[in-house]
């Protein structure tokens, strides 16, 4: 699995997100799949629903499994890494904005 820093999503990125996570969190899923699943539920074209879900794929939100199966992190997962990543980066500028005021 590539270790990759989650990027925060857009609205509807996001909604689709917390949709798939809460079907399918942590099981394999074939990318088929959730395409259709993201057309027929959102009513996007074929074509958005693949863009999405490559989306989804590139920010790490969905991880691959093999050639034709991925897995959808859950969201206290995917959350959790979030906010761990805020906080420390919240600390390193805190701390250079107090080294360099003195």
């Amino acid at each position: 699995m590539v270790n990759r820093k989650l990027r925060w999503l857009k609205k509807r990125e996001f909604i689709i997100y917390a949709h798939l996570a809460l079907r399918h969190g942590g099981t394999a899923v074939s990318t088929t799949d959730l395409v259709y699943e993201v057309k027929k539920t959102f009513g996007t074209t074929i074509r958005t629903a693949k863009n999405i879900v490559k989306r989804l794929m590139r920010a790490g939100y969905i991880v691959k499994v093999d050639a034709n199966n991925v897995r959808v992190r859950t969201l206290d997962d995917s959350l959790t890494e979030l906010v761990t990543s805020y906080v420390s980066k919240r600390r390193e500028r805190r701390k250079v904005n107090l080294a360099n005021s003195s």
